[in-house]
């Protein structure tokens, strides 16, 4: 069973952000829900 640990601190929440900041902010921590998610790939020309 997996145990899962929550603080007792609180993370503090901005206020007063902008408009385009906020929604910056929203996508960023959409985490791997959103379309580009800093998930990386592997390429290879396949030669020995």
């Amino acid at each position: 069973m997996l145990n899962i640990l929550k603080s007792e601190h609180v993370i503090k929440e901005p206020s007063g952000l902008s408009d385009r900041i906020q929604w910056f902010r929203d996508y960023y921590f959409r985490g791997t829900e959103r379309v580009w998610n800093n998930e990386f790939t592997s390429w290879t020309t396949q030669t020995p």
